[in-house]
């Protein structure tokens, strides 16, 4: 286990706060009758970081895209900052998708566009900044704080996989979002860049006091960076806590899923 980044963790785990910023109630989501959310509940406190666990197709992903409207739900309440997004006019969904950031699992990078170019894109067309030097200065802030300035005038083609999650993490960033959503941060990464990826989160956490929904199938990456755990089953709550309580289980399904993943249930 990443000990740096955990030490991290617990560091951080002090500034978590008692308001609310994410409240979903009896969510429900079906694709051509299959159901994939069965009725979900989830709450998210300020400066948290909440890992959501489960086996494939358990309805992680959909879940967190249902919170900014990137997928409508079939029946259920989604509270973010306090707006009933259900309720929310596409000039509203849009306003609030600058306070969540979403990080998507293949950083979703624009191959055309050099790094400088795609992390100015959402500065041009959210925020309506075209100065040349504003733009420079932002852009090369939200690089250095994923230690990437050096790659500023590179194609994506150009990069490797943990350099790309990188500047993605960066391009969200750059407009300053009080909620970070992430999909499978260390997918396909190796071990080390895995912990590199892992003290990144901790540290956009730390510094920004961000609250975040982190959907990972790395165990690893969950024990290193949750200050609390949600575990998806048959599309509903299966399990809530810290994650040395999932560790100390007794429960058959529970065990079953940490041993698949080498993760020991004392």
């Amino acid at each position: 286990m990443d000990k740096n980044a955990r030490h991290i963790a617990e560091e951080n785990s002090s500034a978590i706060g008692t308001e609310t910023v994410i409240r979903i109630r009896n969510l429900y989501k079906s694709f051509d009758d299959t159901p994939v959310l069965n009725g979900v509940d989830l709450d998210l406190k300020k400066g948290e970081n909440l890992v959501v666990l489960g086996r494939s197709g358990t309805g992680k992903s959909v879940l967190i895209k249902c919170i900014v409207e990137l997928i409508t739900p079939d029946a259920g309440e989604i509270e973010v900052l306090g707006k009933d997004v259900r309720r929310l006019n596409s000039e509203q969904i849009n306003a609030l998708r600058r306070d969540v950031g979403f990080s998507f699992q293949l950083s979703a990078l624009y191959d055309s566009m050099t790094v400088r170019e795609n992390l100015e894109f959402p500065l041009k067309r959210n925020l309506k900044i075209f100065d040349q030097k504003i733009l420079n200065e932002k852009v090369m802030n939200a690089l250095e704080e994923v230690s990437m300035e050096h790659a500023v005038d590179q194609w994506p083609a150009d990069l490797s996989g943990g350099q790309k999650k990188r500047i993605g993490i960066a391009r969200t960033l750059i407009l300053n979002p009080k909620i970070m959503l992430y999909d499978e941060p260390t997918a396909g990464l190796d071990p080390i860049t895995s912990e590199e990826i892992n003290e990144l989160v901790l540290e956009v956490q730390k510094r920004h006091g961000t609250s975040s929904i982190i959907i990972t199938h790395d165990l690893t990456c969950a024990r290193a960076i949750a200050n609390r755990v949600i575990f998806l089953y048959n599309g509903k709550n299966h399990f809530d806590g810290p994650f040395d309580e999932l560790t100390q289980t007794q429960d058959p399904l529970l065990k079953t899923f940490l041993n698949y993943y080498n993760i020991e249930a004392r």
